[in-house]
């Protein structure tokens, strides 16, 4: 590697749609970890697998493994298997771990010294691969880096994403909403896996069809839509006016109490009812401390939080859940701490909420796209789990089994669009005619 321009290439023709650029300590080495941050935010960056808890003769840990590979000087790289990222969540603390073990190719020279201006660059590719490469402070790239950016933070990110016209992602995104929204009137759509253009008249059309616009498939994948930024679209009367309606965060099914072990059709028998139609089903609105707002479920259950400590706002024990109890004190279905975060941090570090007004007729749903975005940066799970506490952020569950035998599982967690930015550390509005931060 030549220079930091040879570099960031290298990293673009490898697929990389993010560098992430992070100056090394003494402390970050192969014996002592390399430090991410403090704040479970990192993993809204960093793709990973489950996250797995492990208890320790001295402190209880979340790990989670990692695509990692090594870059060398030629740039070619090799994958180094054994890498996981370790969560210490009652400091909290991130820490990456086992990157030399098992790579045919590394940099151990340099990750196993505690010498000063060593800079670590990680560059994440579109299949949430990581690629990474390391440099001394003496290095061509180092220096040149230096002279070039001249950042002096302990972790930044270098936009590798640009438009044809040198935008950087963000702006490129607000411009093709602009080009959405001057396009008026747009019929229900979505893209078909083969990126073709298809009518779509379901509820949930107004994301699926500014997807469509935006180029992206319809896909299930619990991931952000683009350049690393998670789109929801909602409906409004007014595009300045922010209503009073619920927004979808994530839906995820619980991974325990009776609902997984025992399965759905006993859940719903014991907590659900039986609508006019012969379908049992289970529904109403869940608040952390409430019993359960539902006139037709059986038991109003209670939705309890455990092992977050609503006055530190910490997290107290990894075993933690989210869960919702009976009467009697059982468990009728929980949310492991490991599960939500695994899921959380995989969509929500960096949010778009994009208004739109919406009407149907005779041939099916439209939508008109707003003048403005609202963008949520840096949400971090300590913020969820607070949101919880707070009866912010809600559980509507909706699963049921249908008379004619299928079934239909959904747990889904939603706030209102109004609460929104206590899920973030940042919240503006941008006004998409001009730059103006409203």
């Amino acid at each position: 590697m030549h220079s930091f321009d040879t570099l960031v290439e290298t990293f673009r023709q490898h697929g990389c749609e993010r560098l992430f650029i992070k100056r090394l300590s003494k402390n970050d080495n192969s014996k002592q970890q390399v430090y991410l941050g403090p704040s479970f935010d990192v993993l809204n960056t960093f793709p990973h697998g489950e996250i797995i808890r492990k208890e320790g003769p001295v402190r209880e840990t979340w790990w989670t493994e990692i695509s990692f590979n090594w870059m060398n000087e030629s740039g070619t790289y090799s994958e180094a298997p054994h890498t996981k990222v370790i969560l210490y969540p009652k400091y909290p603390e991130i820490r990456l771990s086992g990157f030399l073990r098992g790579c045919s190719d590394g940099p151990n020279s340099i990750m196993t010294s505690r010498a000063a201006g060593r800079i670590l660059f990680l560059g994440i590719r579109h299949d949430r691969d990581v690629i990474a490469y390391v440099c001394d402070a003496n290095h061509p790239v180092s220096i040149s880096m230096e002279s070039k950016l001249g950042f002096e933070g302990v972790f930044d990110e270098f936009p590798l994403l640009q438009s044809n016209a040198g935008m950087e992602p963000l702006e490129q995104l607000i411009s093709d909403i602009r080009d959405i929204h001057n396009s008026g009137w747009i019929d229900g759509q979505r893209l078909d896996r083969l990126g073709n253009i298809v009518p779509c008249n379901a509820q949930n059309a107004i994301g699926m069809t500014l997807e469509s616009q935006l180029g992206i498939k319809t896909n299930g994948l619990p991931g952000p839509d683009k350049f690393g930024w998670e789109i929801k679209a909602h409906t409004v009367s007014k595009w300045d006016k922010i209503p009073s309606k619920p927004v979808s965060l994530i839906t995820t099914e619980p991974d325990g109490g009776i609902y997984v072990n025992d399965g759905l059709p006993t859940f719903i028998e014991h907590y659900g009812y039986e609508d006019g139609n012969g379908n049992k089903r289970f529904g109403g609105i869940h608040r952390v401390g409430e019993l359960g707002r539902s006139k037709k479920n059986r038991e109003n259950l209670t939705l309890t939080l455990t092992g977050y400590d609503e006055t530190t706002q910490k997290i107290t024990d990894t075993s933690g859940t989210l869960s919702l109890e009976d009467g009697a004190g059982d468990i009728a279905a929980s949310w492991s701490f490991t599960h939500l975060l695994e899921r959380w941090t995989k969509k929500h570090n960096k949010t778009m909420f994009v208004p739109a007004l919406a009407k149907k007729d005779a041939d099916g749903r439209k939508y008109y796209y707003g003048d403005r975005v609202r963008l949520g940066y840096n949400s971090d799970f300590r913020r969820l789990l607070n949101a919880l506490n707070e009866g912010n952020v809600y559980l509507d569950p909706m699963p049921v089994i249908y008379a004619s035998g299928g079934s239909r599982k959904r747990s889904m967690f939603r706030i209102n669009l109004k609460q929104v930015p206590v899920l973030y550390e940042r919240f503006e509005e941008r006004l998409l005619t001009s730059s103006t931060l409203l």
